[in-house]
């Protein structure tokens, strides 16, 4: 029965996040059992927020890997990295990505990746407005940059940026209109962001709402 003054989608996401827990949790002592590992309720609850940001099935295959291949017990990173990838390699698909969106949308539009840490180091290497230097770039410039953006994913993949990251990166024409609504002192416009595929392609577009509530989402991290 739904708890008085929770609404149904609230109430449908708690139910979802416990069938989860549960199946997950069967999940990780099936594989704790064939490592013989013993595993606490609070080690249990470690582990699902660890691995939170991952779909369900994905932790699945995770952890059957583990079953195949590992000797140990494996840590959070180990699963993660069993079906994503090393850091490394998400690094360098990352920036792969970020090369197919300079080609196939460019800078003048705003874009999501839907990925928070490429965000954080698209806006530590400057934003995405000025991205297009590294597309022009040849030789040990654009080594340089991608250098840079490999070290930078890895760092906020390891350790999480040190702001919170845009939910999308401002393109050269939203920059302009938000200059000029400063300098009239008037309501930031609403912005279309073109959202980007898992190779970086434009999947679609949505709209950013107008108004200056949008600013919050790329203040500092609060300590």
């Amino acid at each position: 029965m739904r708890p008085l003054g929770l609404s149904e989608s609230d109430w449908r996401n708690i139910m979802r996040i416990e069938t989860d827990f549960e199946e997950f949790k069967t999940d990780l002592l099936t594989t704790a059992e064939l490592f013989g590992e013993t595993l606490s309720a609070p080690r249990i609850l470690a582990y699902f927020e660890a691995l939170a940001d991952l779909p369900l099935d994905t932790v699945s295959a995770g952890l059957r890997l583990a079953r195949r291949s590992l000797r140990f017990f494996p840590k959070p990173a180990e699963i993660r990295d069993l079906v994503l990838g090393s850091v490394e390699d998400r690094a360098r698909e990352a920036w792969r990505r970020v090369l197919a969106a300079l080609e196939h949308v460019g800078t003048y539009e705003s874009v999501d990746f839907g990925d928070p840490v490429t965000h954080a180091a698209i806006e530590a290497m400057g934003g995405w407005h000025q991205a297009w230097a590294w597309e022009r770039a040849d030789g040990p410039e654009f080594l340089g940059f991608e250098r840079d953006f490999v070290s930078l994913y890895r760092l906020y993949a390891q350790r999480g940026p040190s702001r919170i990251p845009p939910v999308a990166l401002l393109g050269q024409h939203a920059l302009h209109n938000r200059h000029l609504v400063a300098a009239l002192r008037g309501e930031i416009p609403a912005e279309a962001v073109v959202m980007l595929d898992a190779g970086g392609y434009p999947a679609e577009r949505r709209a950013l709402p107008a108004g200056p509530d949008r600013l919050a989402l790329e203040a500092p991290r609060a300590d």
